[in-house]
């Protein structure tokens, strides 16, 4: 059935098309909403965990055997691989100059 108003057509199972459509697309948008929050709240807690992880710079020799001698426990070690792994970079040499220049 064609409905006709002012200038425009519409055909009726167009319309009703339509409107399935635009249910389909308000469930895609809250599904991306529910993700959205899901992955900052992710994001939120993992900062929270790590926050606390600070890379000191070893600026002496003493410093770098200190921090060397505190690499040999594990929980130590994660930590400063997790908080190096933040720092970012397109491949591992971008990574490497990006923890050498802070």
């Amino acid at each position: 059935m064609i409905v006709v108003t002012g200038r425009v057509e519409f055909d009726q199972e167009d319309l009703q098309g339509n409107c399935r459509h635009l249910n389909r697309d308000e469930e895609f948008q809250r599904k991306v909403m529910e993700m959205h929050e899901d992955i900052c709240s992710l994001k939120k807690r993992d900062a929270e965990k790590y926050e606390a992880t600070q890379i000191q710079q070893a600026s002496t020799v003493e410093a770098l055997n200190l921090l060397d001698r505190s690499l040999d426990s594990l929980e130590e070690k994660q930590k400063l691989m997790n908080a190096l792994s933040r720092v970012g970079g397109v491949h591992l040499k971008d990574n490497v100059k990006r923890v050498m220049e802070k």
